[in-house]
């Protein structure tokens, strides 16, 4: 019988890391561009911050939001890490265009290889940016109501 191998442990969430939405954020025919970005982390405590990017609209809002897109707005959140466990809410925004609202992250640090699976746009350039490298740290689950596969980018 051949000996079992250990998957590789998951990191600790750590201050300073910034994790991409693979495909972005997409509910009800909203699409945004998500970049979560850790700033402390204390025992279990955590803050930080997300940056949103909106890129598509429903076309029931196209005439009030069309002309919003490409715009970013910043949400700021607290919460608490728990082993792999993160879940944490928004608790304010610097968002002029008003295009979006405080959310809520439930959201679990995996390990994996071959992460990159859809040959989406903004996978082939996370990839790129990552010198290649096609396995990372993750973050999974849902960010307000919708799953979400978030990529740890590379510090700098």
């Amino acid at each position: 019988m051949a000996p079992r191998v250990a998957e590789p442990a998951a990191e600790k969430l750590q201050a300073g890391t910034k994790f991409e939405a693979l495909g972005g954020w997409q509910g009800g025919g909203w699409r945004f561009g998500l970049t979560f970005v850790v700033d402390v982390v204390d025992g279990e405590k955590a803050e930080g911050h997300s940056d949103w990017v909106l890129r598509a609209v429903p076309q029931q809002y196209e005439a009030e939001y069309g002309p919003k897109i490409g715009t970013s707005a910043v949400e700021r959140w607290k919460g608490t890490v728990s082993g792999r466990a993160i879940c944490v809410a928004g608790v304010e925004t610097d968002d002029p265009a008003e295009i979006i609202a405080e959310g809520k992250y439930q959201l679990v640090l995996v390990h994996g290889e071959d992460l990159y699976d859809d040959d989406s746009d903004d996978e082939e350039e996370i990839i790129e940016r990552d010198g290649g490298r096609r396995s990372a740290q993750v973050a999974m689950g849902q960010v307000s109501g919708y799953f979400v596969k978030l990529v740890r980018l590379p510090r700098g």
